[in-house]
């Protein structure tokens, strides 16, 4: 099961070469079946969601909707160039802050995002102690 913005069906996996980690979703003939996150983990709490999914960080935004309002994540989430203006946005949208940012490829960017009235968390105390 992925995760999108609705339910559908019928996905199979497109392996990039021999990275397994840039493995993209496609529609088609495939077994995936596809659920909004909302759908799945109505009775769940997160304090942290990491999204990866290779240019459909937006569908899965979409998909937790509900999630992101009622448990307001800290979110890690890879960003396509292509999706960057709506990720902003999304944050604008939704009262979030990117937090930090790197650069991973030319293609994409890794994001710290949280809550935009939330206390900053300096990212070197993060498990300092643990």
């Amino acid at each position: 099961v992925g995760l999108g913005a609705e339910r559908a069906d019928g996905f199979s996996m497109h392996r990039h070469g021999s990275d397994l980690g840039a493995t993209k979703m496609l529609p088609g003939r495939g077994r995936v079946k596809v659920r909004a996150g909302d759908s799945l983990f109505e009775d769940e709490h997160f304090d942290l969601i990491k999204i990866d999914v290779e240019g459909m960080e937006m569908q899965v935004l979409a998909g937790l909707e509900q999630t992101v309002s009622r448990c307001r994540p800290l979110m890690l989430i890879e960003v396509d160039h292509g999706n960057d203006a709506a990720f902003r946005a999304w944050c604008q949208a939704h009262d979030y802050a990117i937090l930090r940012t790197a650069r991973v490829t030319q293609k994409n960017t890794n994001h710290v995002a949280g809550p935009a009235a939330a206390p900053a968390v300096p990212f070197a105390d993060i498990g300092a102690n643990h």
